[in-house]
């Protein structure tokens, strides 16, 4: 999450807040919206006895996104997405595998797509932005390419894991109104994986991305901004 995040990050901020400020006196934010998103997404793993606490990253790719949803007011929305991950890498040395009975030196390419349902809790403040925060669940497929290399000598293990699950997904974001039908939002997203699928000597991993989506809104009862 490196050049991209800063070029997401400045598109978001240098978004014009004028242009939101058409209408003065808003009335209700309701109805359907779809979007398309760009972002960077990264593996990221840690042992769950200390949440957060050592937590490694892997190698990002750029990710992509599309989504729908219905907003049935100023503070709440529900929304369908489809996430494409990319190929994300993974390192790590001196890993025991438990299935090969050995220690390893791993590199690994994960694929992941997911699909997600999720609900939006949203905060307007100063007109034209809101902060917001998500939960839901995301059904993801997986399919990592694993080459294992023993750390004290021996074969190298090259392998193919394949997972499918679901699991919960968290979001949280900022967002600007450029016009009453146009809207921007910078998210932070993350949702669990099977930890084998990276080989990793944590306990929990999980599929970390920043994202910068374009949402258009449907229908007529939009207008620009939070509070009059």
């Amino acid at each position: 999450m490196r050049p991209l995040t800063a070029v997401m990050a400045l598109a978001l901020c240098t978004a014009t807040p004028g242009a939101g400020a058409q209408s003065a006196h808003p009335a209700t934010v309701s109805g359907f919206y779809a979007g398309a998103g760009i972002g960077d997404a990264e593996p990221s793993s840690w042992d769950n006895d200390y949440w957060y606490s050592d937590i490694e990253s892997g190698d990002s790719d750029t990710s992509l996104s599309l989504f729908a949803g219905y907003r049935f007011n100023r503070h709440v929305a529900a929304e369908l997405g489809w996430f494409d991950a990319g190929t994300m890498g993974w390192e790590q040395s001196l890993v025991y595998v438990p299935d090969l009975l050995d220690v390893y030196n791993t590199d690994v390419h994960l694929e992941v797509t997911a699909v997600n349902a999720s609900a939006i809790g949203i905060l307007p403040f100063a007109r034209i932005w809101e902060g917001y925060i998500r939960g839901g669940l995301t059904f993801y497929d997986a399919e990592a390419g694993q080459r294992l290399t023993p750390s004290f000598g021996g074969a190298t293990v090259d392998r193919s894991v394949d997972d499918s699950g679901a699991d919960f997904l968290f979001g949280i974001g900022v967002g600007v109104t450029l016009f009453d039908r146009a809207h921007l939002r910078l998210e932070f997203q993350s949702f669990f994986i099977d930890e084998d699928l990276l080989a990793a000597e944590d306990d929990t991993a999980s599929v970390d991305t920043l994202l910068l989506d374009v949402q258009y809104r449907f229908g007529d009862g939009w207008q620009a901004g939070g509070s009059p």
